[in-house]
């Protein structure tokens, strides 16, 4: 009964260590776009810049549901260098200008030379952004 018990505690133990170590929301790069491609290259990830505008409601719907998911949220951070980029501020309309951003919410993932890899454009629900990505 004691084996049992201990067993139950150490697998109670390692469950709830493995979900404090995932995070419950993105973690996004607050730099410069440059010093996000400094960044990707020393930690071997691809960049995702999320293009949204702040009077854009499918990137409002974006954020409140696909952004918040689970599957979303482990995936970004164990995938990517995510960057939310409002395309009318800041560095934005530069990013937007260089990558042909034209309408939001609209996804670009980027290697650590700045190469185009993926472009996904418009609301995704959480399936099908991953699926987007992947």
């Amino acid at each position: 009964m004691k084996r049992v018990l201990l067993l139950v505690s150490a697998i109670i133990f390692s469950v709830s260590f493995a979900f404090t170590q995932m995070s419950d929301k993105v973690n996004y790069f607050t730099g410069t776009f440059k010093e996000a491609m400094v960044k990707s290259a020393k930690v071997d990830k691809d960049i995702l810049i999320i293009g949204h505008t702040e009077w854009c409601g499918y990137c409002k719907k974006m954020k409140r549901t696909t952004l918040v998911d689970k599957g979303v949220i482990d995936y970004l951070n164990k995938n990517y260098l995510v960057m939310s980029v409002d395309m009318e501020k800041g560095e934005g309309p530069v990013i937007a200008k260089k990558y042909g951003i034209r309408s939001y919410p609209t996804s670009v993932v980027v290697d650590k030379s700045g190469k185009v890899k993926k472009f996904i454009r418009g609301y995704k629900k959480a399936d099908k952004y991953i699926s987007s990505l992947k």
